[in-house]
């Protein structure tokens, strides 16, 4: 092992050695230089990317702001609405219960007019039948004494005045008649 150290120290190999060291060492320093220069790129890009992390940490954090004042305006809008929809529905219940109420009062006054028309129409009816019956009791009397009187009754002035008396009384009893089918007739049309 002496004598491979002495060849190894005294000749060839050692310039063989120091050639592939020389060599080794030349590569080593060209990846030393690469990684270098791979570790200023990689230190530009790091510092680019912080800037954009830093620019969008400021934007994430400015749309996170507006994010929260929009919602907050929102909340503030949907309370106002919420107010305004009670209070709308309240204005629209008591206008509802309102008119409601005039057209019940409407409709009872109405209605007592009809009653009050009917109550009156049936009170006219009741006096035109009595004054119709009447009227008949009166026309059969007539009919009664006309058949009774003879010729010579005729004769007679007493006789003839009391004819012309009830003659006159017909006519007026006809004229009621007659006032009394226009009233009922009137009455019926309004209705």
């Amino acid at each position: 092992m002496l004598s491979r150290i002495k060849e190894i120290v005294s000749g060839s190999e050692a310039k063989e050695l120091a050639s592939q060291l020389a060599l080794q060492l030349k590569q080593v320093a060209e990846s030393v230089r690469e990684q270098n220069e791979l570790i200023g790129s990689l230190r530009k890009d790091t510092d680019s990317a912080r800037a954009s992390v830093a620019e969008l940490a400021h934007e994430v954090k400015t749309a996170i702001n507006s994010a929260r004042e929009l919602q907050e305006a929102i909340r503030a809008d949907i309370a106002e609405l919420k107010t305004l929809s009670s209070h709308l529905q309240g204005s629209i219940k008591q206008q509802m219960s309102d008119d409601m109420a005039e057209l019940a009062r409407q409709a009872s006054a109405k209605l007592e007019g009809a009653e009050k028309l009917k109550h009156e129409v049936a009170a006219a009816a009741a006096s035109v039948t009595n004054e119709l019956n009447k009227l008949k009791s009166d026309l059969a009397k007539l009919s009664a004494v006309a058949d009774k009187i003879k010729a010579e009754d005729f004769e007679l002035t007493k006789f003839s005045s009391q004819v012309l008396a009830a003659d006159k009384e017909k006519l007026q009893l006809m004229g009621r008649i007659d006032a009394l089918e226009r009233l009922i007739a009137k009455m019926r049309r309004q209705q």
